[in-house]
């Protein structure tokens, strides 16, 4: 709430975000088809709100960017359920994460992930089609500095517009405890993971 200052749609407003993201997984194969795990993470988020549409009356100015950063640690629970045969697989990936963060504002980070995938096995080689879907909420609360009005509290949540993309991926099994794997989504919305698996 700013005199002079309203903002009919925040969903309309352009917000940027840029996350980085680097975790540890421990897992075990309860049964042939369920595996269980745990994440450790850390990671640490550019966001920019860009409040320079938000019609302005009374003000000689208009308002510009807002930029909300912070990291901290990621905690997260998962499963994978996976099905196949000699030559072909297919799974689905769920992990809920939440997060410590340290930055600019009070701020959290929960998210739910689902991971459904279905392809073929050739040797030492996977490929698969599938998607990625992320349902993802973010909170932001605290007081920023504004040229002329100076401190003025804040609140802003935010949620991801496009919740599916469709991917494509290929994984290499260098031995039964080792494997590389790369998978790229496309869509309205763009995802690349790239991962190392070593069992000891």
């Amino acid at each position: 709430d700013l005199p002079g200052v309203s903002i009919p749609d925040a969903s309309q407003l352009d917000v940027h975000n840029d996350v980085t993201h680097y975790d540890l997984k421990a897992d075990v194969w309860l049964t042939p088809f369920l595996n269980v795990f745990g994440i450790l993470g850390h990671m640490k988020a550019e966001t920019t709100v860009d409040l320079s549409s938000v019609p302005v009356t009374g003000l000689p100015f208009r308002l510009g960017k807002l930029p909300v950063n912070y990291d901290g640690w990621v905690y997260g629970l998962g499963l994978t359920l996976a099905y196949g045969g000699e030559h072909w697989f297919t799974s689905v990936t769920s992990t809920w994460t939440d997060t410590s963060l340290n930055g600019d504002f009070d701020s959290s980070v929960k998210s739910f992930t689902a991971q459904p995938r279905i392809g073929p096995l050739w040797g030492k080689w996977a490929f698969w089609v599938g998607g990625l879907y992320i349902d993802t909420k973010e909170k932001h609360s605290g007081v920023v500095q504004l040229p002329v009005l100076g401190p003025v509290p804040f609140a802003v949540e935010l949620k991801g517009s496009h919740k599916w993309n469709t991917a494509v991926g290929a994984g290499y099994a260098f031995s039964t405890k080792a494997m590389l794997y790369l998978e790229v989504g496309f869509g309205k919305r763009d995802h690349t993971l790239f991962n190392f698996t070593y069992r000891f």
